[in-house]
Formats: structure tokens, C-alpha cells, sequence
């Protein structure tokens, strides 16, 4: 009951009969607040989420005049936090008069980071970066170490996604990451954590560095031709280039680029490396030794050299027969000049026999001195001798050899004219006596003195 108005009556009689009524009006209202107290503070679960509005959370309200109270829930409020959120809910108590009154009940709901795992780029070759790839929550801080050494930071992306990159060495056989913590980058709540990924990293092998392969320009059945271009034999220096190691593939590239990417190699384009003919002079090869387990490699380079000797076959010498026996001495030295065509490093030595020359056995002709041709055939006659030459040249190692180099020797016979004066005459013409006739000198050469204008060269002076 929350009141209202009474009205009492008062009867008023004195000893003579008198009688007189007042009347008093009491006016009752209910002016007194329900009771209840606040509801104790609910601290969900880490991760739970606040539970739904609930007036039962408020246990105790009563009033001096109504028997229940009214609970209601009124309003709900977060402070924004994360870590942790405090969410404030208000709930009314009222009487059947109107008398109200609030009581708050406060939530906490605590939301943690998330730190999903680690994956990484599997196992790597030396001095190849290591990269783990994290992911966790987005724009999340995370704490971790490498290879046991002091704690460092990365901030994952918007995406929640992150990579740790670490530079590895020649001599790094595995890196280590251990994450102990993520942090959420806009409330700052913590997450210890316990993540840890391993990468092996494989050595390398090595290239070691070889010599650069060097032939004489020579054509395939070993005659100089100076072309720039012979035969090369790419895995000569296999075994210096792998000292011993096993398991590699061994590729050749014409390009540092094309090694790197395995692309285009010699080999792919048809190309025989056992017999291949460079291109250029000099012409660098790129070389890359891959182990045929791991993958991981290692490149180095040589360089194709063909040496020319650029001697000059000589012209054939000759000399006049002074007694006519078919032999004659002869200056070599005359066709050394012209064999070394300027570069007198070039050792050029003579023999008499082709065998001798290839070979390089036998004494070889002495040319301190002069030379005397002799009989190569066994008839007694010198006339014309094929000397065989052989060219070295001392700093290539290279060499040219008969048949392509020899020297003719030729020996001409002396036109044979018989000692004292030559006398010439002709008479004039009848009639005439001025002392002129005209002479045929080449006929009289020819038909009187017996030389042969083919083979000598006849001049005729007046003095």
C-alpha cells in the first residue's frame, strides 16, 4: 500500500448535552527508496566474452511497503580496454510507489594476442638468407631470439603477418628462432608464448678456381690456320675444379647471370663440351659446381686463349750455281727474318728430314754459318732442296711444324760464256758509210753466246 488520506471524526459532548464534531484528514505516502546492493563484480575468463544482461545478477532488493521490487536493467558502458575491458551495467530497483533506485554491476573480459606459428623458407644453402614467416595477430609485436642471443622485435602487418630475415655465413650450419611473447599492438596485452623453428643450412660447394685453357691456332689435323677458333676439351680441369669433392654436377655457361639461374647451360643448347670450338679469342666460360642433393652451388670462370703464332711461311731462296755442280750456300738466317715477321722470340730451326723436324730429334741445321744444300734424292745433283722448318714459340708453348712450314732451296745454274771479248759485227748497208748499223743484242745473246732468256735475265750495258 502506498497510502493515501484518512479522515477521523471527533465527537465533542459537554455535561449539559452540548455536543460538537471536528474532523482531522491524515494524509499517509510512501516516500522510502527500495533497497538492493550492488552485484558483485563477475571477472570472466581470459578470452570469454561478458556475459548477457541478466536482472537476477541482483539478489537482495526489498522495500518497507512492496513485497518485490521491481528489477530492470538500465544501461551498459565499456571503459574500451582489452586487458583488460571493463564493462559497467546498471540495473533499477523500484517499489510500487515509484521509489527507484540503481546498482551497478562491473564486468572485466580480458582479450589476448593470438600467435598462430612460425613457417620458414625449409632448408637453405649457405649465405642464403633464413626467413621465418610469423603470423599472430594483426599489427602484433613479437618477441623472439636467434640462435640463443638477445631478445629482439617484429611488428607484424595489418594481415597479422610477419617476416624474420637472417643473414647466414659460409660457415652457418642451422639458424634458430624461439618466440617467447606477442604483444597486442593497440591494447599492449601480453601473450607468453613458446614457439621455436629450426632451418639447417647446407654448405656450399666450392668452385675452386682452375687455369684458363690455352691451345695453339691450329686446324684439326694440326696445321696452323689462325683462325682464332680450335678444339677445347671444357672439362679438362674437372678434377682441380672439384679437389675431391663428390656428388656435384658440373655445368658450363656463357653468361655469370645464366649460371646463377641454371639457364641456358652448353650443354642444354646442344653444345658438346668436350669438343667445343670457342667463339671469340679470348672467350670467358662461367663453371657451376651444384650439389646434386642439396641444390646449392657455387660458380667461378675461365678463359678460352688460342694462341697464334703469326709466322710467316718463307719464300724459297736462291743462288747462282758459280761452277755449275747444283750446289750453292745459302744463308738461312735470310728466311728467319721473314719467318718471325718481327717477333724475334720465335726459335726457328731447320732440318734436313721431316721426321727430324716433327719429331724435334736429330742435329738440326747450324745456321751460324752458311749452308750448302745437298743431294736429297741420290742422283748426285743438288739443284733444288725442301728444307724442313720447325717454329716454337717459347711463351705459348706452341709450335708449328712441316709439311706447313719448309723452305725451297734453289739453285740456278751461271749462264757459261766462254773468257775474252765478244765481238759483234754487221756490216752497212750498200751505199752507206756513216759508220751506224742497227744490233739485235738479244739475238746475238741468244743465238751466238747460247743463253736462254727463260732462265736467266739478260742485260746488256755500255759501260
Amino acid at each position: 500500500n502506498c497510502g493515501g488520506t484518512i479522515t477521523r471524526t471527533w465527537t465533542i459532548t459537554d455535561s449539559c448535552g452540548n455536543v460538537d464534531t471536528v474532523t482531522q484528514t491524515i494524509t499517509v505516502d510512501d516516500t522510502i527508496n527500495p533497497t538492493a546492493s550492488n552485484p558483485a563484480q563477475t571477472d570472466m575468463p581470459v578470452g570469454d566474452p561478458a556475459p548477457p544482461v541478466d536482472i537476477n545478477v541482483v539478489i537482495d532488493e526489498a522495500d518497507n511497503c512492496t513485497v518485490n521490487p521491481v528489477v530492470a536493467f538500465v544501461s551498459e558502458s565499456s571503459d574500451g580496454g582489452a586487458c583488460p575491458e571493463v564493462i559497467t551495467r546498471i540495473y533499477s530497483v523500484t517499489d510500487d510507489c515509484g521509489n527507484t533506485i540503481n546498482v551497478t554491476h562491473t564486468i572485466t573480459t580480458t582479450t589476448l594476442p593470438e600467435f598462430t606459428g612460425i613457417t620458414t623458407n625449409t632448408d637453405i644453402c649457405a649465405e642464403v638468407d633464413a626467413e621465418f614467416y610469423l603470423v599472430g595477430t594483426p599489427n602484433g609485436i613479437v618477441t623472439y631470439t636467434i640462435d640463443g642471443g638477445a631478445p629482439q622485435n617484429a611488428t607484424l602487418d595489418g594481415t597479422g603477418n610477419g617476416t624474420v630475415t637472417v643473414t647466414t655465413l659460409a660457415a652457418t650450419t642451422s639458424v634458430t628462432i624461439h618466440v617467447t611473447n606477442i604483444q597486442d599492438g593497440t591494447t599492449g596485452c601480453d601473450l607468453g608464448v613458446d614457439f621455436t623453428e629450426t632451418i639447417t643450412v647446407n654448405p656450399n660447394p666450392i668452385a675452386n678456381a682452375i687455369d684458363d685453357l690455352e691451345e695453339c691456332d691450329v686446324d684439326s689435323s694440326g696445321n696452323p690456320d689462325n683462325d682464332g677458333s680450335v678444339i677445347f676439351n671444357l672439362n679438362t680441369n674437372v678434377g682441380f675444379l672439384l679437389n675431391g669433392q663428390t656428388g656435384m654436377t658440373v655445368s658450363y655457361f656463357f653468361t655469370q647471370g645464366d649460371a646463377d639461374a641454371n639457364i641456358n647451360s652448353l650443354t642444354s643448347q646442344g653444345l658438346d663440351v668436350t669438343a667445343y670450338a670457342n667463339t671469340t679469342n679470348p672467350q670467358t666460360i662461367f663453371v657451376r659446381v651444384e650439389n646434386a642433393t642439396t641444390g646449392c652451388y657455387d660458380t667461378t670462370s675461365f678463359e678460352l686463349i688460342v694462341n697464334s703464332l703469326n709466322a710467316v711461311i718463307p719464300n724459297a731462296l736462291t743462288v747462282c750455281d758459280d761452277d755449275n755442280d747444283t750446289f750453292g750456300w745459302f744463308n738461312l738466317e735470310d728466311a728467319t727474318a721473314q719467318i718471325q715477321n718481327g717477333n724475334t722470340n720465335l726459335v726457328v730451326t731447320y732440318y734436313e728430314t721431316e721426321y727430324q723436324s716433327q719429331s724435334g730429334t736429330g742435329a738440326h741445321i747450324d745456321t751460324t754459318g752458311l749452308y750448302q744444300n745437298i743431294d736429297t734424292d741420290g742422283d748426285g745433283l743438288g739443284i733444288t732442296q725442301v728444307v724442313y722448318i720447325r717454329v716454337d714459340d717459347p711463351t705459348t708453348g706452341c709450335y708449328y711444324l712441316a709439311p706447313s712450314f719448309t723452305l725451297t732451296l734453289n739453285v740456278l745454274n751461271s749462264p757459261n760464256l766462254t773468257d775474252g771479248e765478244f765481238i759483234y759485227a754487221l756490216c752497212e748497208e750498200n751505199g752507206s758509210a756513216d759508220g751506224y748499223v742497227e744490233f739485235d743484242l738479244m739475238w746475238y745473246a741468244i743465238n751466238e753466246l747460247g743463253l736462254d732468256p727463260t732462265l736467266f735475265d739478260i742485260n746488256f750495258y755500255t759501260g
